[in-house]
């Protein structure tokens, strides 16, 4: 007899446990309780909210970041951002020629260093930024305005940055660019 007694006989068999290692009934509950009340590993962001790779990427750029999320950039902080960059590249190789003598004989290691830290990030930001300068003159009113300064898209008159969802003045203040202006 495989199974011995009065269970084989009524016909009813033992049940063996599915998984060697089996939670209890309470530590299961437990544990989905806690999964329940943590917050899940990963949420994706919100448009408020930015992300570990976005804040990075603002301190590299030397860029701020608007009320509605969207980053503020203006000629002002691509060129700041470049002359820092370049001057962190020229301090840290000059602090290798210390340690190193040799390191000179590398000067073109330099130069692609330079290219790819500090002109590089700063002609892609620059083109972006007039892309979206030309899009601000075409979509809102402000881009026809005297008063609109394309350099740091700001509104002259109150000296706010202008923004696709944000006019400084409200319309109240527009006035036509002149043919002289252009």
């Amino acid at each position: 007899m495989r199974y011995g007694g009065a269970e084989h006989r009524m016909g009813v068999r033992r049940r063996r446990p599915q998984h060697r290692f089996r939670r209890s009934r309470s530590v299961r509950k437990t544990l989905e309780h806690a999964q329940a009340r943590l917050l899940p590993l990963h949420t994706p962001p919100t448009s408020m909210e930015t992300t570990l790779w976005e804040r990075l990427r603002d301190i590299w750029l030397f860029q701020r970041r608007t009320g509605s999320g969207a980053p503020e950039v203006t000629a002002g902080t691509i060129v700041y951002g470049a002359i820092v960059r370049a001057f962190l590249v020229v301090v840290g190789s000059l602090g290798l020629m210390a340690v190193f003598p040799d390191v000179w004989r590398y000067w073109w290691f330099v130069l692609l260093v330079m290219w790819a830290v500090v002109f590089y990030p700063a002609y892609r930001r620059w083109s972006q930024f007039t892309h979206e300068v030309r899009q601000l003159r075409e979509e809102i009113l402000c881009g026809s305005c005297r008063y609109f300064d394309e350099t740091g898209q700001l509104c002259t008159l109150l000296d706010e940055h202008v923004r696709p969802d944000y006019i400084p003045c409200g319309g109240e203040g527009w006035e036509p660019r002149s043919w002289d202006d252009e």
